[in-house]
């Protein structure tokens, strides 16, 4: 499978900074992204999300100043 992608991206959202390595995930499904690359994200573009699992996993990732304004994404 993709094991060992996902670790590798894994280890990269991790340790790639250090080394001027950088990521930009794009996902249409949050809910599916490992939480170790989702922890390590500092600015997130969020457009509509229908599943309500997916507008959990972004609200639990971004920081609570910021969490005002998810009430203007719609769902």
């Amino acid at each position: 499978g993709f094991a060992p992608t996902r670790h590798a991206l894994s280890r990269i959202a991790k340790e790639g900074r250090k080394y001027g390595c950088y990521l930009g995930i794009v996902t249409q499904r949050p809910g599916e992204l490992d939480p170790t690359i989702l922890s390590q994200c500092s600015t997130f573009f969020a457009m509509r999300l229908a599943n309500e699992q997916d507008q959990a996993i972004i609200r639990s990732a971004i920081a609570d100043s910021s969490a005002s304004t998810l009430a203007f994404l719609s769902s």
